[in-house]
């Protein structure tokens, strides 16, 4: 299980998580080491950033009171708590846990399995774009970004650093001039907040995004997920739908009008 401790100064004590600023840093639980790339986030105020070299993130101006948190990095364990915006400026550590597979007496079907299998369905069926191991061997050296920007009807919104998120071309909005206010009521294209903006997010109709067939990416609409923080090295195969109609059942849950991208990570 992935674990959260909060620490202050030398003396390792607990306090309470501190207003307005959130910083903290995320390690792996068995080595301790940095994870840089994993994705940290207040999904409900629309905030995220993505860990540092050094796995280490910040947060500024955030509302006083308790928050939902989630820290994820494809390969291992998620974690999604609740903290409270305080008093005080404290940092986090988040330690999280690779996933491993454990051998079982009998084994009819391991998870990692059946959703291969179902890739394979998918595939087969030849509704979406897929890419496996070998596709992506022969894109060594490539970014995700790149990789995906192959797929009919996807967008990608480079950020003015590393951070790259999937959209479509394919939806459109009604609003004229793409007026804020008329995007809000439509609840198609997220919209990003000063933050976001500063990092070069635009609005725009972002992919839902499911890693080890779990959604990471909630709200209505769909909040942005940066494809930056994953390495093809990591990944075994790619699933991409490009609209509800080629989406499987499985995949096609309110939001998916901008797409799906499936990813799953080498065991």
């Amino acid at each position: 299980m992935a674990c959260l401790l909060l620490c202050a100064g030398a003396t390792g004590a607990q306090v309470a998580i501190g207003s307005g600023t959130f910083r903290g840093v995320v390690r792996t639980a068995s080595s301790d080491s940095p994870l840089p790339g994993s994705e940290v986030a207040f999904p409900d105020l629309g905030r995220r950033t993505t860990a540092d070299s050094s796995g280490e993130f910040r947060f500024d101006s955030l509302p006083v009171g308790p928050q939902r948190l989630s820290v994820r990095r494809i390969g291992f364990g998620a974690i999604d708590t609740t903290v409270t915006i305080g008093g005080s400026s404290a940092a986090a550590v988040f330690r999280l846990t690779a996933v491993v597979a454990i051998d079982s007496v009998v084994v009819t079907e391991t998870p990692v399995q059946r959703a291969m299998r179902e890739f394979e369905d998918n595939r087969r069926k030849g509704l979406g774009r897929f890419l496996v191991r070998s596709d992506l061997e022969r894109m060594e050296g490539q970014t995700m970004a790149s990789i995906l920007a192959q797929f009919p009807g996807v967008a990608i919104v480079n950020g003015r650093g590393a951070q790259a998120w999937i959209s479509t071309t394919r939806v459109r909005t009604h609003c004229p001039g793409n007026n804020i206010r008329c995007l809000r009521d439509e609840e198609i294209y997220y919209l990003p907040d000063v933050a976001e903006s500063g990092q070069g997010m635009r609005a725009a109709c972002y992919a839902q995004v499911y890693l080890d067939n779990m959604l990471v990416t909630h709200g209505r609409p769909t909040e942005p997920f940066d494809i930056s923080s994953l390495h093809q090295s990591q990944i075994e195969a790619i699933e991409y739908y490009s609209n509800p109609a080629q989406t499987p059942p499985r995949y096609n849950k309110l939001g998916a009008t901008c797409g799906v991208l499936v990813i799953h990570s080498r065991r």
